[in-house]
């Protein structure tokens, strides 16, 4: 998939020079910033510490399969939904209810066979879980992996 066909034209306009960047780094560390960016979704989302995605994100990292819940999203996304069983009981400080649904598409992402569809793809679903707090996204990512 063309890096510019996996990207909605407003993240393009918006993010153009990250994209660009992104798309070129090799893909050890295309794949590294893929998984950095879920888990920094699911931390805003409130979901990283839960009992039930701790070992979800462990798996990420090393590169295993996810466990259950998280062999389909359609299995997770009941859980983090405001009447799921197992939803945050409060959302943090100025995070709206529904940053968690948006997170949880980051993990699918991020395993993404391909490292350049996987770190575009995570890098979508991570701006939008942060939402109004993107530029803080943008930043540590700028830091850790584009500088």
């Amino acid at each position: 998939v063309p890096l510019r066909a996996a990207v909605p034209r407003i993240v393009w306009d918006a993010d153009r020079g990250v994209l660009d960047a992104l798309a070129q780094l090799d893909p050890h560390t295309q794949r590294a910033a893929a998984r950095w960016l879920a888990r920094r979704a699911f931390e805003i989302a409130g979901l990283a510490d839960l009992d039930w995605v701790h070992p979800a994100l462990a798996a990420m990292d090393r590169g295993d399969p996810l466990p259950e819940p998280f062999t389909a999203p359609a299995a997770v996304y009941p859980l983090v939904l405001p009447d799921g069983r197992r939803s945050p009981t409060a959302a943090s400080p100025g995070q709206p209810r529904h940053r968690p649904s948006f997170a949880v598409p980051t993990i699918f992402r991020a395993t993404n066979a391909d490292p350049g569809e996987a770190v575009t793809l995570t890098y979508r679903s991570a701006v939008a879980t942060f939402h109004d707090r993107r530029d803080e996204l943008v930043t540590e990512l700028r830091e850790r992996y584009l500088s």
